[in-house]
């Protein structure tokens, strides 16, 4: 190595490393596009309306997961338990100065 160059032999290799990554990356996209659009299309196609929707919502509709934080699956609950920790641990900066005239 001179000056913090790289060998010639092994940039050369490692952009060709890269590119074939990038280039396996890119294929692994177009197939997967492809195939949910030919599941979408054969749907279609059948003039099968329940076996489109269904492919669709698997492919385009996000999952809503189940939100679980410390053992507990209530949405109340869990902002009860965040605004009793958060301002447990809050100090103000001037405990003497009124929240509303604080600039932050």
């Amino acid at each position: 190595m001179e000056s913090g160059r790289s060998n010639g032999q092994i940039f050369d290799r490692r952009q060709l490393c890269r590119a074939r990554y990038r280039k396996a990356v890119r294929d692994r996209d177009k197939r997967s596009t492809m195939t949910y659009t030919n599941e979408l299309h054969e749907a279609l196609i059948t003039k099968d309306g329940h076996t489109f929707w269904n492919c669709w919502r698997s492919k385009f509709e996000l999952h809503k997961n189940c939100s679980e934080i410390e053992g507990c699956v209530n949405d109340e609950i869990i902002a009860g338990n965040f605004a009793k920790y958060f301002s447990a641990i809050y100090t103000p900066k001037f405990p003497t100065v009124p929240m509303r005239f604080i600039i932050v």
